[in-house]
């Protein structure tokens, strides 16, 4: 007797040695074949057998058959084969499993009876399934080691257990029980030539899923049951690992694809793949990567996959093609695996979502790039047409714009747009015709309706109807636009313009980038007309203020001259008390205008001597202490003649000031320290340095050492020590020299 099994499917057949034997085939030769199967039969038989085999298939009856073998030595056996079908989880069928015996002559049987015990024997040692037989009661009578392994009980253990007792009760089924009583009668029923999942106990009480087999025998005139058990155990526990991955897999967002790396056609898919696609799961896996990848390309995918062999995986960017058609961009990323055969995986995202916010954040960077360059040149240019011309320029050079160009409007009857500056890919767009933004058929464009209605327009130029603009665009490449009014305080000032090569340009973001940028620009505009009004009227208010000050200056010169005409000894002496003291305002680093100011007020610090008698100015003799009363008010006396006159400087209260002293012992109020101007405190430095140096009616020149040395005793005390050491310094650097 000899085990064998049909494998549908690949239409192989698998036989045991005993098998082959019977049918005179050489084991080590024997690959499974038909042509091999058929040959050893004899050809009147060979019909017999296919029509059996047939029937089994369709009927799902009993395989059945008698047939002869011809042996490679030309004698003829007698064969009785038996069989039952066995089918998968989805009830198709799998395979036929049977036993075939030889019967060729039966004058030898009780020969041939030990011969197959023996065989019996060795083949139910040696099998990793259990193999037992049961009687009629469903009682065991044989037991090979393989159960004793399996189950745990020993040969003697186990003869007369009967197989309910080694079934789990809660998972014996009550069908099958019926069955079960069915062959005890008739030796038939369907549990025999079937496979049963059923739940085993073993010795030590743990449950574990077994496969029974089981056909039937007639020994002594009693029906046998013959089983053979399989412990599935590992391949429960595979196929749940299996369901689960594919569960997993059927779960993923993403399309998964085992393809074959040789011919690149689909293996297997999970859900997202075929869904995706919008393909059945067998449509798809009748089709290749080549069809749904337009960019794959054929010449180089050995160069891919010699890549992919040797890294173990590849990530690409390509793009699907649905079955009707639509394509959308995605990203392959490739794995190689080497299980039974070289397989190669695909797991495949759709990136149209990212794809769409990369190109969003590029546009709005390119939108936001231009409005940060154009703002730098509202800083740098002076001019408006320069600058107009640089907005344009940077809006295609740093944007990566096709074309920019900015109009301003005309209050002319026909409300003509004048372009005012451009840049890009033009080419004489601007003079196909005369653009104007009045509310007729002409002015209906996008420069006309923006204008008209203070708002953003956004144009598809290759979805749009066509139009002599909408044709002129399209001849230079221009795919999109947008026209963005130019609106003041004052009013509408014109349009800007920009277009681009692509068709589906200026989203959202874009658009409210370039509406700021538009408003910057007309800020721009805004600002560079006022700073060209206030730059005419501050030149017209810095000439008249030239003017005015040269008239007072002018005075005060006239002013001078008249003092000194009155008081012939001390001509000249405020003007070198004007140089001394301009020359030491130098050394302190006071700003030239207050320099100006101080030499000014220099120059009529005595103006107060008008209102002091002359005879007393000139008296050579010491004066009385009346008269110099009368001479200390001339201080007081210039500030109240120019108190009033409003001057660019305090010359009044420098003048009033020149003779008070740090320690407060100057006149007229006898002011201290900082109370005193620091303009008044130099004047007085430079009015005691020209006295003592200069000729005077009641005595003769002092010298400037003479004088110096009088500012070095009052340094810190009467004079300001800073004033004074600035003075030292002119002279004794020789930096400064009196004049005569």
């Amino acid at each position: 007797m000899g085990a064998w099994h049909l494998d549908i499917g690949e239409n192989r057949r698998y036989f045991d040695d005993q098998v082959c034997h019977l049918l005179g085939l050489d084991p080590a030769t024997f690959a499974g074949t038909a042509e091999e199967f058929f040959g050893a039969l004899h050809p009147d038989d060979r019909a017999i057998v296919k029509a059996a085999l047939t029937r089994t298939i369709e009927q799902d009856a009993p395989y059945e058959s008698d047939y002869r073998a011809v042996w490679p030595d030309g004698s003829v056996h007698d064969i009785t084969a038996r069989g039952r079908l066995v089918r998968d989880d989805q009830g198709r069928p799998m395979q036929i499993q049977g036993i075939i015996w030889d019967i060729t002559d039966r004058k030898q049987a009780e020969q041939t009876l030990r011969e197959r015990e023996d065989m019996l024997s060795k083949i139910m040692g040696s099998a990793q399934d259990a193999i037992l037989m049961l009687d009629n009661s469903g009682n065991v009578v044989l037991w090979n080691a393989a159960a004793e392994k399996i189950f745990g009980y020993s040969n003697q253990e186990a003869l007369g257990k009967n197989l309910h007792l080694l079934l789990a009760p809660s998972r014996f089924h009550a069908a099958h029980r019926d069955a079960f009583d069915r062959f005890r009668s008739t030796g038939g029923g369907d549990v025999i030539g079937k496979t049963l999942e059923l739940a085993a106990l073993r010795k030590d009480g743990t449950e574990f899923p077994m496969e029974l087999s089981l056909s039937n025998v007639k020994l002594k005139g009693q029906w046998h049951a013959v089983g053979i058990v399989r412990d599935i155990t590992e391949r429960k526990k595979s196929e749940a690992g299996v369901k689960l991955f594919q569960a997993l897999l059927d779960q993923s967002t993403d399309a998964i694809e085992v393809l074959d790396p040789d011919t690149f056609h689909f293996l297997d898919v999970n859900q997202a793949a075929y869904r995706s696609l919008g393909y059945s799961r067998e449509e798809l896996l009748s089709l290749s990567a080549f069809d749904i990848d337009p960019t794959l390309e054929r010449s180089k995918v050995t160069e891919m996959m010699q890549g992919l062999r040797k890294s173990g995986s590849l990530t690409h960017e390509g793009r699907h093609r649905r079955k009707d058609g639509t394509e959308f961009p995605v990203e392959v990323s490739l794995g190689y695996v080497q299980l039974d055969r070289d397989y190669m995986v695909s797991v495949v995202r759709d990136i149209t979502t990212r794809k769409q916010a990369e190109r969003a954040l590029e546009r709005a960077n390119r939108a936001l790039r231009t409005l940060s360059a154009c703002n730098s040149a509202l800083v740098h240019d002076g001019d408006e047409a320069e600058f107009l011309a640089s907005i344009c320029r940077l809006i295609v050079e740093i944007g990566g714009y096709r074309m920019a160009w900015i109009g301003f409007l005309e209050q002319d009857a026909a409300k003509t747009v004048r372009p005012m500056a451009h840049d890009g890919h033009e080419d004489g767009y601007l003079m196909t015709g005369k653009i104007n933004w009045a509310d007729d058929e002409l002015g209906r464009n996008p420069f006309g309706t923006a204008i008209r209605t203070g708002a953003a327009q956004v144009s598809r130029i290759s979805q749009s109807a066509p139009t002599p603009w909408q044709e002129a665009a399209r001849q230079r490449g221009y795919q999109s636009s947008i026209v963005l009014p130019l609106l003041s305080s004052a009013g509408k000032l014109g349009v800007l313009a920009i277009y681009t090569a692509e068709s589906d340009a200026f989203d959202e973001a874009e658009v409210k980038l370039l509406q700021e940028l538009a408003s910057d620009l007309v800020f721009g505009i805004d600002t560079l007309r006022m700073r060209a009004e206030h730059d005419r009227s501050t030149n017209e208010n810095l000439h008249y203020s030239e003017i005015l000050r040269q008239s007072l200056e002018d005075s005060i010169k006239a002013i001078a001259s008249t003092v000194e005409m009155r008081d012939p000894y001390t001509a000249g002496h405020q003007r070198r008390v004007g140089q001394l003291a301009a020359a030491i305002a130098r050394e302190l680093g006071l700003p030239e205008n207050t320099i100006r100011g101080l030499e000014l007020a220099a120059s009529i610090h005595d103006l107060g001597k008008i209102s002091v008698p002359a005879e007393i100015l000139a008296k050579p003799s010491k004066l009385t202490t009346i008269e110099s009363m009368l001479l200390k008010n001339h201080a007081q006396a210039g500030y109240d003649i120019l108190k009033d006159i409003k001057f660019p400087w305090p010359i009044a209260t420098m003048v009033w000031q020149h003779h008070e002293r740090i320690d407060g012992s100057g006149y007229p109020q006898g002011l201290k320290g900082d109370a005193i101007l620091l303009e008044s405190r130099i004047l007085a430095v430079a009015d005691v340095v020209e006295a003592m140096a200069s000729h005077r009616p009641y005595r003769a020149a002092l010298g400037a050492d003479r004088a110096l040395k009088e500012l070095e005793q009052g340094r810190g005390t009467i004079y300001d020590a800073a004033v004074v050491d600035a003075c030292l310094r002119l002279f004794a650097e020789s930096r400064f020299t009196l004049s005569a």
